[in-house]
């Protein structure tokens, strides 16, 4: 039986929150390592790996450990790589006023840290991406899209992960 405190419960809008609380938090520390992080295009490639593992500890591992979780589902989309086919994974999906179900790709940095969401428009058909586009972060809000292998798609807004 499980013990209440192996049991993480949180909204998908809170996982991304801790990850970009996180990468904000981590801004000094890579400025001190003179370690390019605002820049996209230009970021330094240890800022890029340390991205990835902050991701992966406050996103893709919860998910991962989700109680919900089927081995029929589809891996979850890599942060921070442009990806052309969705169809043989899941991903986060990003939503907001202005577009419908997109797919995050990365948060960028325009006027404060990560204010910026860069997601992918995926065609609900054959599941490419279309363009990317970028919204405000506060316009956001966030769910997991867990696709399983025989093609269906799940919307899921909160998970128990289990230790």
């Amino acid at each position: 039986m499980e013990d209440e405190d192996d049991v993480y419960t949180a909204s998908i809008d809170e996982l991304i929150s801790n990850f970009r609380s996180a990468l904000i938090a981590l801004v000094p520390v890579a400025e001190r390592a003179r370690m390019v992080w605002a820049d996209a295009m230009e970021q330094h490639y240890e800022w890029e790996k340390l991205q990835q593992a902050v991701f992966n500890a406050f996103v893709a591992q919860p998910i991962a450990m989700d109680r919900g979780r089927d081995d029929a589902q589809l891996p979850l989309s890599t942060y921070d790589i442009d990806v052309a086919d969705y169809s043989p994974m899941s991903w986060i999906s990003c939503q907001s006023s202005l577009e419908e179900d997109l797919a995050l790709v990365r948060l960028v940095t325009h006027e404060h840290p990560f204010d910026i969401v860069q997601a992918a428009k995926v065609d609900s058909e054959n599941f490419q991406r279309s363009s990317v586009v970028e919204i405000p972060y506060e316009r956001s809000s966030f769910c997991y899209i867990r696709r399983m292998r025989d093609g269906k798609a799940v919307r899921i807004s909160n998970i128990e992960a289990v230790e």
